[in-house]
């Protein structure tokens, strides 16, 4: 899933029904995933936070609507 405020932001919800937040960002060229963390240990706004601030420190400059998901 993602977040329609915040595309840098997934949420997958893995075979034992937990939901992991990932951050995706293009980092020269590829696009790249980074594991965050699990709710409730990770709130939806502090992994939005996470995700944007991993994205904007890492990403190149392509915009997000041409990420391929």
């Amino acid at each position: 899933m993602t977040d329609s405020e915040y595309p840098e932001l997934k949420a997958m919800i893995n075979r034992n029904e937990k939901i992991r937040f990932f951050a995706s960002y293009i980092f020269k060229g590829n696009v790249r995933y980074d594991y965050l963390g699990e709710l409730p240990t990770l709130s939806i706004d502090q992994a939005r936070n996470k995700a944007r601030y991993l994205a904007r420190s890492n990403e190149d400059e392509t915009a997000y609507e041409y990420i391929p998901f």
